[in-house]
């Protein structure tokens, strides 16, 4: 078969994971051990509907005797699939019906965005933001108003997605202070920093300065996007009792900042959230990088997966024995308790993650 771009495989089948729920009419409830099955067939099936690049290898051993091993990658980049409901076939083995939108990756997101419903988890963001110390004096003032002005907005719009939200970064002031503080926000995947700068020289008026957005996930540079904007200021000088931004300027600043905040949605509503999984106790307990911050509840259910595995390997011998259901037992504000309910002890020594399973 012709081999296909797999940039977005790995996003893609998260997607399709995100996305399996089984909450409709049936007539015997699947365990969750039948639900695990029947999102592997899926998956499964929609590697062979798409792309797939097959590598055999043959070689001669030590003892003259020939090998040979075959190794299948496949550009899955299916988006917007849902179960529609779980089943059984005629001999009674858990099935899912599936409903595709289509095998390509949309360069626009508004339909995945009009999916995500309010309650379910999303990506949970760090706002880091600064003003240039090479900002003039004469302009500072009105800089700090901007990053004000700024920050109000991107926390407001932040608590009306059912995409993404916003906080702060918490900063303390020491090693020892950071100890005892810190209760896990330090494994928010999501940090976006802004970087207000001078966009003319000192003495050009009106002055202008730089809006430099840089958004960076902890695990995956490839997500990195950066967005930059230019926004001209007031001619005023320095005072004890500086005037408030002018209606123009916050005009101009609002549009910056919903550009920005328009392509935030547009890049991470297609792309479900997943959470690292920092440790765990015994063969069935992992505590994961999400809590109630990121919209997780006690109940919900994350498949976990190998991204070594899915799903650019999918249709290697026993790729998906490498694939368990956890449910949350308990949370705190940027950690969860996971038990496992299905699947196999998942071996350590991987970087697991753990995806949603919507309903």
């Amino acid at each position: 078969m012709v081999l296909q771009s797999l940039t977005h495989g790995w996003r893609g089948a998260l997607a399709v994971l995100a996305l399996m729920a089984g909450p409709a009419l049936q007539a015997q409830p699947l365990t969750p051990d039948e639900q695990l099955q029947a999102i592997r067939q899926s998956l499964v099936q929609l590697a062979l509907d798409g792309p797939t690049e097959v590598r055999n290898t043959a070689w001669l051993d030590d003892q003259g005797r020939l090998q040979d091993s075959s190794t299948f990658r496949t550009g899955m980049t299916v988006r917007g699939v849902r179960v529609i409901a779980y089943g059984r076939d005629v001999d009674q083995q858990a099935t899912a019906q599936v409903s595709a939108n289509g095998h390509a990756v949309p360069a626009a997101s508004a339909s995945c965005a009009k999916g995500m419903m309010p309650g379910q988890p999303w990506h949970q963001m760090q706002l880091d933001l600064a003003v240039s110390p090479q900002v003039p004096l004469v302009n500072r003032q009105q800089a700090h108003q901007v990053a004000r002005y700024v920050r109000t907005v991107m926390l407001e719009q932040g608590r009306r997605s059912a995409v993404w939200r916003m906080q702060e970064a918490a900063v303390p002031a020491s090693p020892y202070e950071r100890a005892l503080s810190l209760q896990g926000e330090q494994h928010v995947p999501w940090r976006v920093q802004l970087l207000i700068a001078p966009a003319s020289e000192s003495r050009d008026m009106p002055p202008m300065v730089s809006l430099r957005w840089r958004a960076v996930h902890r695990h995956d540079p490839t997500l990195a996007f950066d967005h930059d904007a230019v926004v001209t200021l007031e001619e005023r000088g320095v005072s004890m009792h500086p005037d408030r931004l002018s209606a123009q300027v916050m005009a101009e600043l609002h549009t910056t900042v919903e550009a920005f905040l328009a392509s935030v949605e547009r890049r991470l509503s297609c792309l479900p959230p997943q959470f690292q999984v920092l440790n765990r106790e015994g063969a069935s307990r992992y505590r994961i990088a999400g809590g109630h911050t990121s919209g997780l509840k006690v109940g919900d259910r994350l498949v976990m997966v190998d991204p070594q595995k899915i799903p650019g390997r999918t249709l290697e011998p026993k790729s998906l024995d490498r694939m368990a259901l956890a449910q949350v037992d308990s949370l705190g504000p940027y950690y969860a308790e996971l038990k496992q309910v299905a699947g196999p002890s998942l071996p350590a020594g991987t970087p697991w993650v753990a995806v949603p399973v919507i309903p």
